[in-house]
């Protein structure tokens, strides 16, 4: 019966097939069975008492009544962690680890040869390697739902905890298969285990903070989003978490499937660079809406938190929609061979392949990602009820971290276009010694009471959300035109490295001899 399943399964995910084969044998099957009953006994055995109702007489020992107790509340939750966690952790290893044996080996690449979808295949990985494993976790789950029914924990909150916990898993299992496909390192599968284990804690520990296990009730704290109480109501948080979890794992999955058919492509294109950066700003306004109500100085600082958020992430697409060095050569040989304005040949224009293109440089795209950050966010500063100073500086503050983040694109983007054996490690390095440095060496340099807060503001990110307040508009005009000339400096710079890499081979041989 059960080869009958694998053959029907066959049909429907050869990978998923193949992987569960290759797995799920006699020998491993009754090894988990015999490990996780021993387990459970033991843990039985350990959250149980026993007590004398009744003796034969006061002077002789002898039990005549005995009760034996279970902590059914403690199962619960201990097994729920410990199977949780051994999720995390554990599933995170044997997929880093299968993957990276899969490369080693050299097998990856008839994996991609195969007739079955990409998404297929990757399903199949997650869903069969840790296969074993899955066995494990399921033999006790019989267990921890009737320790959970014998200490009268509500139904949805059983079945909520399911959810997340699987819901959890699947998104940290994407981000250990990406982490596995752009980073080579050694024990990668251990760090990664311990990664997951470390993320997955914090994960059940924010669950566990609003399941209160003494008392079996909600523990709400007052949180919005937008108008909806998410932290005092419990099923509009539970919903909330769930979308918001499947929200990151899409993204996550379409970079994974985007990476394993063509591992030389962008993480993702810029068209879909524009939906998550827009999506992320509508979840993240959500949490910072009812904020606008406030009446005090608080908007600067708001606004900080904002764009450090914000920082990271737009930093995150840099990674993910900058093409590397070969792939930016083709295309500014092909563009010049095209029309700036016309389609020819059912081709996009210049215009369209800089704002649409997979193999243009991201500096426009992140241009148009800049654009919405600041079309979402100035409104809502504009909302706030402070005095109009204050949103002026908001605005003049939104404008100087809109720059910096641009010119910390443009600096990536060129650091790209070097030959390097690591261009995205020397790119990061790059970015990372832009970002400290300055701050570095203003403080060295400025040891006074007054310190130059136009150089601050010019080149330190987050510094104007502090400055502000302090100086003068004429101060903030000159930091503003430094980085505008900052700016008209690293687009010539991009333009004539373009320029330079649209140049044949050939011509550079002939114009040496």
């Amino acid at each position: 019966m059960f080869g009958k399943t694998l053959d029907r399964l066959g049909e429907f995910n050869p990978q998923l097939f193949r992987e569960l084969k290759g797995r799920m044998t006699s020998r491993n099957i009754f090894t988990v069975l015999g490990i996780s009953l021993v387990f459970q006994f033991f843990l039985l055995v350990a959250f149980s008492n026993g007590y004398c109702d009744k003796y034969v007489d006061s002077i002789v020992s002898q039990c005549m009544e005995y009760r034996w107790e279970v902590n059914w509340l403690q199962i619960f939750f201990t097994l729920g962690w410990i199977l949780a966690l051994l999720l995390f952790a554990g599933g995170a290893y044997s997929i880093s680890s299968d993957w990276a044996k899969e490369e080693n080996r050299g097998t990856l690449y008839f994996i991609r040869l195969s007739p079955s979808p990409s998404q297929s295949i990757l399903l199949g990985k997650i869903l069969g390697v840790p296969s074993v494993l899955y066995l494990a976790i399921a033999l006790a789950i019989p267990l921890h739902l009737f320790s959970a029914l014998m200490a009268g924990v509500p139904l949805f909150w059983i079945l909520g905890w399911y959810v997340l916990v699987g819901a959890g898993s699947w998104l940290l299992f994407n981000v250990v298969l990406l982490n596995t496909m752009l980073t080579k390192v050694p024990y990668q599968a251990i760090a990664n285990s311990l990664l997951a284990a470390w993320l997955g804690s914090s994960y059940l520990g924010f669950l566990a903070f609003h399941f209160n296990g003494i008392s079996l009730e909600y523990r709400g704290v007052d949180w919005y989003w937008f108008a909806w109480n998410i932290g005092g109501n419990i099923k509009l948080g539970f919903c909330w978490m769930l979308i918001t979890i499947f929200a990151a794992s899409y993204w996550i999955w379409k970079a994974i499937n985007r990476r394993f058919k063509n591992p030389e492509s962008t993480l993702i294109s810029k068209q879909d660079s524009y939906l998550l950066v827009g999506g992320f700003q509508v979840w993240l306004l959500g949490l910072f809406w009812s904020l606008t109500n406030f009446q005090d100085d608080t908007l600067l600082s708001m606004m900080f938190i904002v764009f450090a958020i914000n920082l990271g992430l737009l930093m995150l697409v840099v990674a993910a929609i900058a093409p590397h060095r070969q792939a930016s050569i083709d295309w500014a040989r092909y563009q010049k061979d095209q029309h700036p304005l016309t389609h020819r040949n059912g081709k996009r224009s210049a215009t369209s392949q800089w704002i649409w293109g997979e193999k243009s440089p991201s500096i426009v795209a992140m241009t148009i990602n800049l654009a919405i950050v600041a079309a979402v966010w100035l409104p809502w500063a504009m909302l706030w009820n402070v005095p109009g100073e204050q949103k002026m500086q908001a605005i003049a503050g939104l404008i100087l971290s809109v720059n910096l983040i641009w010119i910390y694109a443009a600096i990536a983007q060129l650091m790209l276009f070097v030959k390097t054996p690591k261009p995205g490690r020397f790119a990061i390095g790059t970015l990372v010694a832009i970002m400290s440095l300055p701050a570095l060496l203003l403080s060295l340099l400025f040891e006074s009471a007054q310190p130059p807060w136009g150089w601050w503001m010019f080149s330190v990110f987050g510094s104007a959300w502090i400055a502000l307040p302090k100086v003068s508009a004429f101060t903030v005009f000159l930091s503003l035109l430094g980085q505008f000339a900052t700016i008209a400096g690293l687009s010539i710079a991009l333009n004539s490295q373009l320029a330079k890499l649209g140049e044949s081979d050939s011509k550079a041989l002939l114009e040496a001899g």
